[in-house]
């Protein structure tokens, strides 16, 4: 049932591939909102403070997450993102809570 062509042979190897630092023999099973290779993640990370934006947790950078302001996957300029730690981005994915001023708030 492979839409590109590629086998693997579990979910956990095919995930990894998918995975930007993967390279290009790749590309062709990467989620759109990669943007044909862009890394808005490490584009977010070079250029703001590596810590929630919103708690300050900085305990750990690679669990911290880059939030799409618009929630439009498709725009990754730097000004629509932001980084937040996994407990800040969930409840703002959930639309549970949302940000004013730079401080989240409950809906």
């Amino acid at each position: 049932k492979s839409k590109s062509g590629l086998l693997f042979c579990c979910r956990e190897h095919k995930d990894l591939a998918q995975r930007i630092e993967s390279g290009d023999k790749f590309q062709s099973i990467r989620p759109e909102h990669y943007d044909n290779g862009a890394n808005y993640r490490e584009k977010a990370l070079r250029n703001y403070k590596n810590e929630c934006s919103i708690c300050h947790w900085d305990e750990d950078v690679d669990c911290l997450e880059v939030h799409h302001i618009d929630e439009n996957r498709q725009n990754n300029e730097l000004s629509n993102l932001m980084i937040l730690c996994p407990l800040c981005h969930k409840k703002l994915t959930t639309h549970k809570y949302y940000i004013k001023n730079g401080q989240i708030f409950h809906n």
